[in-house]
């Protein structure tokens, strides 16, 4: 009796000594999660990878005090949240991404009717203003000006320089010699 006891014994120490070998013997590879209706694989650049015809994505959906709540990057609730983060808030009706310092809807961003540029006025021997429409909910515009139709090199100064919110903005230290190029952007 004994004898079968200590075999019995020793063949549980074998299995259990296999088991917990094989728990810290295993690699493990990062994927993609792809959820779809056609059995496809993850793309390869995605950490998700949705692909359906018939349904959409549903973001978040959440009020403005309850955003204040969302759990931060330090896994505390009202902290900073994550750069990019994005929710449906049900109080605008809108969605909004968390740009590192604020909450900016994606709605009115996206809405934004490009201003035309329009021809320059006041021309002198080292300077133009630059003139443009107003574009509808534009609280700003970004000016540029080059010395190229393709805006390869931009005049020092001018590369995506901040005007505020008005429709002309004087463009100095030019040459009287060289041929301008601007153009402008809106943004809220």
């Amino acid at each position: 009796m004994k004898t079968k006891m200590i075999k019995l014994s020793k063949c549980a120490f074998c299995i259990y000594f296999t088991v917990i070998c094989s728990l810290f013997t295993f690699k493990s590879f990062s994927q993609g999660v792809a959820i779809n209706t056609n059995g496809g694989v993850a793309n390869n650049s995605a950490v998700l990878d949705l692909n359906v015809t018939n349904q959409g994505l549903l973001i978040p959906r959440i009020t403005t005090n309850e955003r204040a709540s969302i759990i931060g990057t330090n896994g505390e609730a009202g902290a900073t949240p994550a750069t990019g983060l994005i929710i449906y808030n049900t109080d605008c009706n809108e969605l909004q991404y968390y740009n590192g310092t604020t909450w900016i809807s994606l709605i009115n961003t996206l809405s934004l009717v490009a201003p035309v540029a329009i021809t320059g006025s006041g021309a002198t021997g080292n300077q133009i203003t630059a003139n443009w429409n107003s574009s509808t909910g534009a609280t700003h515009y970004h000016l540029d000006v080059s010395t190229s139709s393709s805006f390869a090199n931009f005049v020092t100064g001018y590369n995506n320089q901040d005007v505020s919110n008005v429709t002309s903005s004087n463009v100095t230290g030019l040459s009287g010699v060289t041929t301008y190029y601007y153009r402008v952007r809106a943004e809220n």
